[in-house]
Parts: structure tokens; C-alpha cells; sequence
């Protein structure tokens, strides 16, 4: 915040990536005028899926990312963990970072079997996404810091996967709420595990909001 008024000094025009960060920008420099959004792309072919699905238990839910407070990890580990559900998913985690430790502790103090596979190349997260059946991002708000358009959800969604996603950053920009997917309020466990339900209690809905993520222009 100090130094923002020589950062905006120096550009005539500055590209965001997510109308959040758009607004941001106006609340830490007010004099900035020309913003433009356009939110990040990404290679769809390389993404597109297998022949699929075979629905079968456990659901395989993927989330990929660094593994840090604003991605909200600890909000998923506690939605799986409720005991409705917590034998019926399995959850991998894509990523390493400074939570980590926290995160596995977390894991096994609800005794869950969750996957951290660490950091991946993208053929291979291409791969994990494949062997998925949902994907989720639960990143949250924290101060200063916010998500600009998560391209790991662009990538979800060409390699067929339904996706639950929080009302944080650019998600709500490129998702449709209830048609390939969920949009949840952040930090909110509760709803989470609801949204996992109804894709367990629900196949056909897998199938269809994954074949319409196949089928969306990204």
C-alpha cells in the first residue's frame, strides 16, 4: 500500500486479470483510471479428457494448487472429514508449500487417508485430473491477497470435471452456478460437504455437468 502510488506512476494503461482485482487496484490507488480485465487462458486440447466415466466409489475429488492459507485446504480436509461422508471420497492434493505440515497434521487427527502427492509437472497433473471425478478450489479472502482468475479451474473443467469452487476471485466469472458446478460462500465447511452430497447422492449429475464442461467454451 505504501509504495503503490510509484508502482501506478509508471503505467499509462494496466491488464488485470479478474474484475476483483480490477476493483482492488481502485482501492489501493484511486487516481488509476485505465483498467482493463482480461482474465487468464489456457491450452484447452491439451486437457481434454479420455473416454469417461466410470462413477464408481469412492468419489475421487482432486484440488491442485500451493499449499497456503488463502487456498483454504484446511476448509476441504474438514468438509470430507464429516462422517457422512468421509468413507464415500477421496481426496489427492496437488501441491506443496508452508502448510503442508499443518495440513497432513490436520489429516490425521480426523483420520483421513488423503493423498498429498506434492508438486507435479502439468502432464501429470493432466493425468491426475483424468483419473478424477470433481475437482475443487476453496480458496478464501485474506488481506492484501486475493484470487484473480484460477486457470487450474479453465483446466478442470476441459478435462471434463465438475468443479465446487468458492465465491472468491474469478471463479464466478467462468463457472455457471449449478450447471458445471457449485459456487459456495468461502470458509464454509458445512456447505461444502453439502455440495459433495448431492454430486455422491446424484451421478447423473456428474455426468451431465462433466459433459458440460467438455462441451463450454472456455
Amino acid at each position: 500500500y505504501e509504495v503503490a502510488p510509484h508502482i501506478f506512476k509508471l503505467p499509462d494503461s494496466m491488464i488485470c486479470v479478474s474484475f476483483d482485482i480490477v476493483q482492488q487496484v481502485k482501492d489501493i490507488y484511486p487516481k488509476a483510471t485505465s483498467l482493463h480485465n482480461i482474465h487468464s487462458g489456457i491450452f484447452r486440447d491439451k486437457f481434454l479428457p479420455l473416454n469417461r466415466y466410470n462413477f464408481s466409489l469412492p468419489l475421487k475429488v482432486i484440488s491442485v494448487g500451493r499449499l497456503h492459507a488463502m487456498k483454504g485446504f484446511d476448509s476441504l480436509i474438514l468438509a470430507i472429514a464429516n462422517k457422512n461422508i468421509k468413507d464415500l471420497v477421496h481426496l489427492t492434493i496437488v501441491g506443496d508449500g508452508p502448510e503442508k505440515n499443518s495440513l497432513q497434521k490436520l489429516a490425521n487427527e480426523l483420520n483421513l487417508k488423503i493423498d498429498f502427492i506434492g508438486r507435479k509437472t502439468k502432464k501429470e497433473v493432466v493425468e491426475y485430473l483424468h483419473k478424477s471425478h470433481l475437482f475443487v478450489s476453496s480458496s478464501i479472502e485474506l488481506k492484501k491477497q486475493t484470487e484473480g482468475t484460477p486457470t487450474v479451474i479453465m483446466e478442470a473443467m476441459a478435462a471434463g470435471l465438475p468443479v465446487i469452487a468458492t465465491n472468491v476471485g474469478g471463479a464466478k466469472y467462468i463457472m455457471k452456478d449449478k450447471e458445471n458446478g457449485f459456487i459456495i460462500e468461502s470458509q464454509n465447511h458445512h456447505e461444502l460437504t453439502k455440495s459433495l452430497i448431492g454430486f455422491l447422492k446424484n451421478k447423473d449429475l456428474l455426468y451431465k455437468q462433466s459433459r458440460t464442461n467438455v462441451n463450454v467454451s472456455i
